[in-house]
C-alpha cells in the first residue's frame, strides 16, 4: 500500500493541518488547503527518497512505515519550528487571545524527533543484518531548544 497525503493526516496520520497549520484570516478555504497539501506531498516525496534504499528488499511494509515515519516527522519539525519563532501569548484587542505552553512545543518537538530516531533504528537495524546498504540521505536531527517569553 502506497502512503498519500491522506494517510498522513488525522484519522490515519499524526497531521491535524487545521490545528498544526491554521488557517491565515484572509486566506480562502482553497487556497489554505493548496498550501497544506503541497507541504504535505513535498514531505511525503522526502519520505519516499528517505525510504529508497528499502527498494532492495521485497517488504513494501517497511518501506511505507519509514516514507510514513519520516515525512510526518518533517512535518511536526515544521510545526515546531514555527511554534518557537511565535511568541508564546498572543492577544489582539477585540479578537481575544491565544497561548502555547512551553511543554506543548517541546512536546511536538519531542514527538518530530520520536519518528526520526524510530526511522533511523529500521534503516540501522537492517543495514546491519546486510539487507541494505548505507543510505547516502543524510541523517536528521533536531537540537531540542528552550525558550521563554
Amino acid at each position: 500500500m502506497a502512503v498519500t497525503i491522506e494517510s498522513l493526516k488525522n484519522p490515519a496520520g499524526e497531521i491535524e493541518p487545521a490545528v498544526h497549520f491554521p488557517r491565515a484570516k484572509r486566506e480562502s478555504v482553497a487556497v489554505w488547503t493548496a498550501r497544506v497539501d503541497a507541504y504535505l506531498t513535498e514531505w511525503l516525496a522526502q519520505g519516499v527518497v528517505k525510504a529508497a534504499p528499502l527498494a532492495a528488499i521485497p517488504d513494501e511494509a517497511n518501506a511505507d512505515i519509514v516514507t510514513k515515519k519520516w515525512a510526518t516527522h518533517l512535518g511536526l519539525t515544521a510545526v515546531y519550528n514555527r511554534l518557537l519563532a511565535m511568541p508564546s501569548t498572543v492577544a489582539i484587542d477585540e479578537e481575544g487571545s491565544s497561548s502555547f505552553l512551553v511543554t506543548q512545543i517541546e512536546r511536538i518537538g519531542e514527538r518530530a524527533q520520536e519518528l526520526a530516531d524510530e526511522v533511523e533504528e529500521i534503516l540501522d537495524e537492517l543495514i546491519e543484518a546486510e539487507e541494505i546498504t548505507e543510505p547516502e540521505v543524510p541523517h536528521s536531527r533536531i537540537s531540542p531548544a528552550r525558550f521563554i517569553w
